[in-house]
């Protein structure tokens, strides 16, 4: 079954690296641009937004306030231990960031969806 993922905020260059990773796994993406206000997200599975601090204090704010439970995954530029652990700190479920690997976006699928890992089937 596919999930409704929403890309909310994230630069084209991520979006573009993220989009066919999800395509691959039969997922539904939704976009919301850079400078669009936080949406509905009663229908939305998982939200992937920037890492910036309080952008991010935000969507996780208003998405906890309309879905409590729904996974933040942040999306950075750097895979650095202080950009995960500051993406934590601002509530967010996780962290992800370039190179963006098929394996990677299944991951944080099972995680975050409680999906049965492909691996393990």
């Amino acid at each position: 079954m596919a999930s409704r993922i929403l890309l909310l905020q994230l630069e084209d260059q991520l979006v573009n690296q993220l989009l066919p990773l999800f395509s691959q796994l039969g997922e539904v993406v939704t976009f919301k641009d850079r400078f669009g206000l936080t949406p509905d997200v009663t229908s939305i599975d998982l939200v992937l937004c920037p890492c910036e601090g309080r952008l991010l204090r935000a969507v996780v704010d208003s998405v906890a306030a309309q879905k409590p439970g729904l996974p933040v995954v942040a999306v950075g530029r750097w895979a650095e231990t202080t950009a995960w652990l500051d993406a934590l700190e601002s509530g967010a479920s996780d962290y992800c960031a370039p190179p963006m690997e098929p394996s990677q976006v299944r991951w944080l699928m099972d995680s975050h969806l409680g999906r049965v890992s492909r691996a393990a089937a």
